[in-house]
This record gives C-alpha cells, sequence and structure tokens, in this order.
C-alpha cells in the first residue's frame, strides 16, 4: 500500500472508525508511522487480529478479545518475526482459549505447556508424517510424554526434567528413546516459535540407552522349511494372508507396503511395485518408491488379479490388516520360534548380498536411504577372495581329474 493512502486510514482512526484492511506483507510493510500516535489496522480475514504501528516505526500484531465483560489486548509477536499465516493462527487459538474460558494474557504469562507444545507440533508436522507415525506419535505423546511433563510450561524444562523422565520411563531401551526423540522434536519445535530460546534444547544432553541390534538370518533349510509350511497350512488360514507372506519373501519390502498393495500400485508389464512418499518409510523421502520384482512374484499376482481394490483383501473390503496368527503358525510348523516377518525382509538382502550383487543395488531396491543400513548385509556375504579361491580350485580339480592319490 502507498504511502498516499495512510493519511486515509489516520483520519479514519481519527473518528473512531475501525480501519480495515487485507493483510498482505506488501502491504502492511509500505504502512508508514504516524509521528504523533500509534495507528491500528484490522484484519478483514480475522477480525480480532489487527497490526498496531507505533510512531517509531515498530509494527506488533496483536489480538482483541473480551473475557467476563473485561476488553484486552494480547502481543503476538513483530511483523517481520511473525509471518501474517502465523499472526493468524496464533489469534484464531486465542479465539478459541477465550471460548474455551481461558484468559489469554495469564496463559502467555506462563508460557506454552508441553501440552499445548506436542499438539501444536502434531497440527504442523501432522500432514507431513505417514499415517503410521502420526499413530505412534500420537501414542507416545498421550501416553508417556503428556502424563509426566504436560502441564510444565516447555520454556521451563531443563536438563534435570528430561534425565528424570528418560530414566523413570517404562518400555524397553528402544521405546524410551523414541520417546525421549519425540520430546526432543516438540522442544525444537517450540525454539522455531520463541517459546524456547534457540539451541536451549534440554534433550540433546541426554545420552540414550543402548539399544541391541538384532539380525537374524534364515538359512537355506529354513526359507524351504518356511515354504513347505505356507503349503501344509493352505486350508487353515486365507490364502490372501499366505500369498502376502510369500510375496514378502519374494520381495523384501516391508510388510505394512505389502499389506495395504493396492493393484493401482501394480504394473505387471513393468514388473515393479510403487509407492508414493507417504505409503513407504524410507526417510526423509520426497519421491515415489520404486521395487522390481521377480518372476515368481509376478506369477504370484497374476493368480490374485480381480480380488478387488487391494492386493491381499482383508475381511471388510479393506486391506489386509495383519498375519500374526498366520505368522505364529508357520513359525511352528517351520521349526523356527526366533524369527520375526521383518527377520524375512533381512534375509532377501542377505541372500542379494550373497549373490554378488552390489550393495549399493541392493539398498535401492529395499529403499534404503542410509547406506550403513545395507552394509550390515555385508558380513553374511562370502569375501570376493574366499569366492575367487573356491571357485578356482574347483575348476584346477576339474582339470585334474579326480582326487588326489596318497603316496605309498
Amino acid at each position: 500500500m502507498a504511502l498516499a493512502g495512510a493519511a486515509w486510514y489516520r483520519k479514519g482512526i481519527a473518528k473512531g472508525g475501525r480501519v480495515k484492511l487485507e493483510f498482505k506483507k506488501a502491504a502492511l510493510v509500505s504502512l508508514s508511522p504516524d509521528p504523533a500516535k500509534e495507528s491500528t489496522y484490522w484484519d478483514t480475514q480475522v477480525p480480532t487480529l489487527c497490526l498496531r504501528v507505533f510512531p517509531s516505526g515498530v509494527k506488533t500484531f496483536a489480538v482483541k478479545y473480551r473475557l467476563n465483560g473485561r476488553q484486552s489486548f494480547i502481543k503476538l509477536g513483530r511483523l517481520g518475526e511473525l509471518t501474517i499465516e502465523d499472526a493468524r493462527r496464533k489469534a484464531l487459538a486465542v479465539r478459541q482459549e477465550v471460548t474455551d474460558g481461558i484468559d489469554p494474557a495469564k496463559a502467555k504469562a506462563r508460557g506454552m505447556t508441553v501440552t499445548e507444545a506436542a499438539r501444536r507440533m502434531m497440527d504442523e508436522r501432522g500432514p507431513k508424517l505417514r499415517p503410521k507415525t502420526i499413530s505412534n506419535y500420537q501414542q507416545i505423546i498421550n501416553t508417556r510424554i503428556i502424563p509426566r511433563l504436560g502441564n510444565l510450561p516447555i520454556a521451563a524444562l531443563t536438563v534435570s526434567d528430561i534425565a528424570a523422565f528418560h530414566t523413570r520411563a517404562s518400555g524397553t531401551p528402544r521405546q524410551t528413546n523414541i520417546s525421549l526423540s519425540v520430546l526432543s522434536i516438540i522442544c525444537k519445535q517450540a525454539e522455531k516459535w520463541g517459546e524456547r530460546p534457540l539451541g536451549s534444547n534440554p534433550c540433546q544432553h541426554q545420552e540414550k540407552y543402548p539399544e541391541q541390534a538384532r539380525h537374524r538370518y534364515l538359512s537355506d533349510t529354513e526359507i524351504t522349511a518356511i515354504g513347505e509350511a505356507l503349503d501344509r497350512l493352505h486350508g487353515r488360514h486365507s490364502e490372501a494372508a499366505i500369498d502376502a507372506l510369500r510375496l514378502i519373501m519374494l520381495t523384501g519390502a516391508r510388510k505394512g507396503e505389502i499389506l495395504n498393495l493396492r493393484w493401482e500400485q501394480v504394473d505387471l508389464e513393468g514388473r515393479t511395485l510403487r509407492f508414493e512418499p507417504s505409503e513407504h518409510k524410507t526417510g526423509g523421502a520426497t519421491r515415489a518408491k520404486q521395487i522390481p520384482v521377480g518372476e515368481a512374484a509376478i506369477e504370484l499376482l497374476k493368480a490374485r488379479q480381480g480380488e478387488g481394490g487391494y492386493v491381499f483383501q482383508g475381511q471388510f473390503g479393506g486391506p489386509l490388516e495383519d498375519i500374526k496368527r498366520l505368522w505364529n503358525a508357520v513359525r511352528v510348523e517351520a521349526n523356527v520360534p526366533d524369527v520375526n516377518i521383518h527377520d524375512l525382509r533381512h534375509t532377501w538382502g542377505a541372500v542379494a548380498t550373497s549373490g554378488g550383487h552390489a550393495l549399493q543395488t541392493i539398498g535401492a531396491v529395499m529403499g534404503h536411504r542410509n547406506p550403513s543400513t545395507t552394509a550390515r548385509y555385508a558380513h553374511v556375504a562370502p569375501s570376493p577372495a574366499a569366492r575367487a579361491v573356491e571357485e578356482t580350485s574347483a575348476k584346477i580339480a576339474a582339470a585334474m581329474g579326480g582326487k588326489k592319490k596318497n603316496k605309498r
């Protein structure tokens, strides 16, 4: 907005009228201060939100509200430090507090609580997360973080608070460490909102519990035993569950990717399965992931065509929810009680590595973002030197024509 219009706005205020303005960055930046007094401009989109322009040139967003018959203003932040979108969101949050009978000024004085920070974090980050991640985060927040720390101001959290939270938390070391990670995300977001000083995240000083890495790889004999067990279990368990388990073994895909697989994701001619960023677990991924599949997997998929929208349809038309009951039966039948379903994925990677395929290629197929994740399969593969010795020895032995005779 040009300076020429400023006089009109000041005139409106002088008469006691409310000057409304469509809040846009260029328009607000161009507003010139009145050296004699404060000027106030009201947003046309959120009527309780205003921009107060002081004679000094400082421009501050504020919200006007009325509670218990008393009218008050609450400062939100300066133009430039706070975007128009953030100011509108805060203004709506203030309105909600007033509706709930909370005095925003008092709430601001005590600062945002951990509960409020956790909810805002989920509101802002939730749309960017996978549905399962949202569910996991929400479960941790509701059952672990809020009961222990929810009423504390996020700005008041100390290293000692975090140490006590981490030490007394129940669950496995991994579950406790994940809870700490979620709390750390909340604290980092609070820094961005101005609720904590930058770099003050108290979670960064807490050492996590060591986690025991578990990688179980199936032998050829065990793989055969599982295949035979699946054959024997036909008729006792759903064919969809049995085929889903077979496809996990044949592709190295994650259980969730296979159970939720839709026909529109299957390209039989191109021999690939396609997963959008929200449908696969590769960290930080912004592109679709494609999994190449072999002939055995293609034959299995072709045999299932016409089953509905999902490749492995559940009882009520949705995706097959779980195959735990089938897997427990398979473990008994195949005598592999210590193997879990995710070990089938590890086994696929180990078999591919043993076949001499490059780790980079295997990692790309399996959707590993970090090369170190694929590198763990390297130790189960024969070394190039050992393979060279074995192959060379076999050739020479074949050329020599049989076993070496004993000297007499």
